[in-house]
């Protein structure tokens, strides 16, 4: 039986992605290009190997099965505040067939197109910073996977995020987090875990999240009832 799964949790509603946009070929020069040998910081880099180039957003695709239901407002919000820090990575495309497709920063992407739609002129918006990668379908699925989850296997330290928040002046703009964050940390409580999705009935233990796991029969079953939960309140996320 083909099985897919859908992962429901009952949170605020999860943000959703822009639709794909093909790349123009006849407009896909980048406005900036630093040659590999700058990346390397010593000697020569292989001609083919990563680049960092500037891309205008409409000429990048979002990876086409992408796990991650990320937040691009708040994404947005920091673009705002502290400008565009770190490249996104993309894959070129020539093993996929997936020509300029990203594989960690889509929700950045979603965030810059959202922004360049809503202040077309403001040039801030009209260029991302990318750095180009050139890899098979397999170590595509790889990257993305783990750029993924190694930032969920992170933790904090409490009292060093209390001291980095507090030192902001009272200004979290920007930063992900709101007062009531820090408010909870002067309070003594942790913040930045989102505890188990799951108990134990039998310890007393109350979780701060209840998961269902539901199997569907396709893809397309999995789509609507994805869909479904989301325009009731649900937060969702597929299971692939």
């Amino acid at each position: 039986m083909f099985s897919r799964k859908a992962k429901v949790g009952k949170e605020s509603r999860v943000s959703t992605q822009s639709p794909q946009v093909e790349p123009d070929p006849e407009h896909m020069q980048p406005h900036v290009h630093v040659a590999p040998s700058a990346l390397a910081g010593s000697g020569d880099a292989e001609p083919d190997g990563p680049q960092l180039l500037w891309v205008h957003p409409t000429h990048l695709n979002l990876y086409h099965r992408n796990p991650r239901r990320g937040k691009p407002d708040e994404i947005a919000k920091s673009l705002r505040a502290n400008g565009q820090y770190k490249p996104i990575v993309v894959n070129k495309g020539t093993f996929t067939n997936r020509p300029w497709e990203v594989l960690a920063g889509n929700h950045t992407l979603i965030a810059f197109r959202d922004l360049l739609q809503a202040e077309p002129h403001d040039v801030r918006w009209q260029k991302i910073l990318v750095h180009l990668v050139d890899v098979d379908d397999d170590r595509a699925a790889r990257i993305v996977a783990a750029d993924n989850r190694t930032a969920d296997l992170g933790d904090y330290d409490q009292d060093a995020l209390r001291d980095l928040l507090t030192g902001l002046d009272g200004d979290l703009f920007g930063t992900g987090y709101e007062d009531a964050d820090l408010a909870k940390l002067l309070g003594g409580d942790d913040i930045g875990d989102e505890g188990p999705i799951s108990g134990d009935a039998e310890t007393g233990e109350t979780p701060r999240t209840f998961g269902v796991v539901v199997e569907c029969e396709t893809e397309a079953q999995q789509v609507a009832l994805l869909e479904q939960l989301e325009a009731e309140g649900f937060n969702v996320r597929a299971l692939m």
